[in-house]
C-alpha cells in the first residue's frame, strides 16, 4: 500500500506510534481547534485512524502507511461485555418495586 502522508499525518501517526501506543494525543503546534478535527476526520477517512468512540487509535492501515509493524488492535469488547450483562437494578423496597409485585 502506497499511502501518500502531509508532514503533520506522518507526525501524528509516528508520535501515537512511538509514544503513545498507538493512542492520538500529539498534534503539531500549528494544527489547532478545527484543523484537529479535519485531520482526525480526513485520516478516519481514509481508514488510517480507528475510534472507540472516546479516542482516536492507528488502526492497521496507519500502521502500514508509516511502514511500521502493525500492534494488536484495540479492543473495547471487555466493555461492550459488561454493558450488556449489565441487569437495571431495583431496590426492593421501593415503589416500583411494590407496584410490580
Amino acid at each position: 500500500m502506497n499511502t501518500e502522508l502531509t508532514v503533520a499525518q506522518h507526525f501524528i501517526l509516528t508520535y501515537a506510534h512511538e509514544k503513545t501506543e498507538g493512542k492520538i494525543l500529539e498534534f503539531p503546534d500549528n494544527i489547532k481547534g478545527g484543523a484537529r478535527k479535519k485531520v482526525l476526520e480526513g485520516l478516519h477517512h481514509r481508514s488510517l485512524l480507528t475510534t472507540d468512540g472516546t479516542d482516536w487509535f492507528i488502526s492497521a492501515e496507519g500502521y502500514e502507511a508509516i511502514g511500521v509493524p502493525r500492534k494488536a488492535p484495540v479492543s473495547t469488547q471487555g466493555v461492550e461485555d459488561l454493558v450488556t450483562q449489565a441487569k437495571p437494578r431495583t431496590r426492593d423496597q421501593s415503589k416500583q418495586a411494590q407496584v410490580i409485585a
